[in-house]
């Protein structure tokens, strides 16, 4: 018994020694895990277009392109819903104090229509100075925009 229990032992260590000496191959690339996402396939390497901004949420998607302190507000409504009137509002990257834009001719936007409006901020706002950009319908505050990344 004693010599097939010495047996079993050197046939485990051989095989623990095979395992990691398979493992521990320093000029082998290392197998990618099929669960985890390849970063490079996700990520844009050109990064956000300045100046221009996202947000979509359930049906509603608005755009927003600068031009200095102005520009243009894009809204598609496939909400099942007439919107209010858009509004949009700036948190400053340099103390986060509030701005207030105006959007030119805004009015509510009806289920299943795409309305596009000018919009102008105060001189002291364009792209380089926003921390945030939030869009307001009605009295409703839908929250930040994101920067969209750039297409290539």
């Amino acid at each position: 018994m004693s010599t097939l229990r010495r047996f079993l032992a050197l046939f485990a260590a051989v095989g623990v020694v095979a395992v990691l000496a398979t493992g521990c191959d320093s000029d082998a690339e290392p197998t990618p895990d099929p669960t985890t996402p390849d970063p490079s396939a996700t990520e844009d390497p050109s990064g956000p277009i300045a100046g221009k901004y996202l947000y979509a949420n359930a049906g509603l998607r608005a755009t927003v392109e600068f031009d200095g302190n102005a520009g243009q507000l894009d809204i598609s409504n496939k909400t099942g819903r007439e919107l209010p009137e858009p509004f949009l509002y700036v948190r400053a990257a340099d103390d986060g104090a509030q701005v207030d834009g105006k959007v030119v001719g805004a009015k509510p936007i009806p289920d299943g229509k795409n309305e596009s409006f000018r919009f102008e901020f105060p001189p002291e706002v364009d792209p380089s100075t926003i921390g945030l950009l939030f869009l307001v319908l009605g009295e409703d505050d839908y929250g930040a925009f994101i920067p969209p990344a750039a297409s290539g």
